[in-house]
């Protein structure tokens, strides 16, 4: 699941190159360390960043890699959540997110951390009465995708679709018949995406998944079943 977040402000350091993003709603500071945008202060708004980028892109060669979790960015998971996602997680869940070997992964545009995918195996015995909010009895393993996140400035490169490959060529290889996730009903562009994208099929809406949003946000499921 990932959310449109329009970011507002800009920083520089001394030098004139690019520190951070100040996003809304969350306020959090995002890791891109763009240290290769060397320009001028002080006036650059984020629409002139995001034209920028957006040019640049399309007269270069780019490149987009994935790279496993390890303690040392492990920041960078929580910070690309931070910034895109409405939900906060614990610090035993990112540390936890160091043990689920492929199920995890950031992904890097042309070496600009930008996005991250992290889920989780269930199996059969975890599958009824999950934490997720699935009551299932089916004797299958799963992964779920509990945050998948991609900043805004880098959508429509393939940065998520490469994310979500990887987690479907995990499931192939682990023998999952069913990948699934939540999605907030009021983001439109991410439903869009699961079913245009990635194929997933649009299933069962949940009420009040989200309890930590004011009023608890509602969620379809969406699945993708692996041959």
């Amino acid at each position: 699941m990932f959310l449109e977040v329009e970011a507002s402000t800009v920083a520089w350091d001394a030098q004139g190159h690019f520190k951070f993003l100040t996003c809304k709603p969350c306020c959090a500071l995002c890791i891109i360390p763009l240290t290769h945008f060397a320009l001028p202060t002080p006036s650059y708004t984020f629409s002139d960043l995001k034209r920028k980028m957006v040019a640049t892109a399309e007269t270069a060669n780019y490149s987009i890699q994935l790279d496993d979790l390890t303690p040392n960015n492990l920041g960078v998971l929580r910070r690309i959540n931070n910034v895109v996602l409405p939900a906060q997680y614990s610090d035993a869940w990112y540390k936890d997110s160091l043990n689920v070997g492929q199920l995890v992964k950031l992904a890097y545009f042309n070496d600009i951390p930008v996005g991250a995918i992290r889920c989780g195996l269930e199996t059969p015995s975890l599958t009824k009465g999950s934490s997720n909010g699935t009551d299932s009895s089916a004797a299958v393993a799963k992964i779920y995708i509990m945050t998948f996140a991609v900043l805004a400035p880098y959508r429509g490169y393939g940065v998520g679709k490469k994310l979500i490959e990887h987690i479907l060529e995990q499931a192939e290889t682990m023998f999952v018949k069913e990948v699934y996730c939540h999605v907030w009903v009021e983001n439109e562009d991410a439903m869009r995406w699961y079913e245009n994208v990635a194929g997933f099929a649009k299933g069962e809406f949940v009420a009040g998944y989200y309890k930590r949003m004011t009023p608890p946000g509602d969620a379809y499921v969406f699945r993708k079943k692996i041959e």
